[in-house]
């Protein structure tokens, strides 16, 4: 009788035992589906954030193509303006051709003929 008391007690305390067990893993598993949910919204905040920085690395390069075509666009420009500057330059410097010379020449013999029929005339009428 007094066996059976004790491995009843013995029984009991083992049956307490995994009790006790059994509330402290199911409480250790709470915990970790709670660290669980943590984690997994940190890695979907984390996606997002993600998400978001790639949105602003696609906007950033379009703007610096945008930019790189602009400097392109002015630098060129520029380039066309210099050459043309220096076309005008070359153009205004250059030498006069002997055929221009020539013309010019008799065009000033023409204009002092016509200033002195034009003298004469007005001489002849006073």
């Amino acid at each position: 009788h007094q066996e059976l008391a004790a491995a009843k007690m013995e029984l009991e305390r083992s049956i307490d035992i995994s009790r006790r067990q059994s509330k402290e893993h199911m409480c250790r598993i709470s915990d970790l589906q709670e660290e669980l949910r943590h984690r997994e919204h940190h890695i979907t905040d984390l996606d997002k954030e993600v998400q978001h920085l790639h949105e602003n690395i696609n906007t950033l390069t379009k703007e610096l193509e945008l930019k790189g075509k602009e400097i392109l666009r002015v630098r060129s420009e520029s380039n066309q303006q210099m050459r043309l500057e220096d076309m005008e330059e070359k153009y205004l410097m250059r030498e006069s051709r002997p055929e221009d010379i020539q013309m010019i020449a008799e065009l000033k013999s023409l204009i002092t003929e016509r200033d002195q029929v034009i003298k004469k005339l007005i001489s002849s009428s006073e």
